[in-house]
């Protein structure tokens, strides 16, 4: 799941007064009281951000964005 927003691309069509700013947000969330969310399963993922790059700082790339990893098992 992702959360974003397109506000500073919508700007530049605008031309009116009173318009949006360019401004950017950003939403963290910590799920489960900060538990480990399941990041143990990132290590499974055969793409090398999720099972390399995130896990090199996982509290930067993982646990500060509320992150949460399941498995889908068909």
């Amino acid at each position: 799941m992702e959360q974003s927003s397109s506000l500073t691309l919508l700007n530049e069509w605008q031309e009116f007064p009173g318009r949006c700013k360019k401004t950017s947000s950003d939403a963290f969330a910590n799920m489960n009281e900060d538990a480990d969310n399941n990041i143990h399963y990132l290590s499974l993922s055969p793409d090398p951000h999720y099972n390399t790059w995130i896990l090199i700082k996982p509290e930067l790339r993982f646990h500060k964005f509320g992150g949460y990893c399941f498995v889908v098992v068909e």
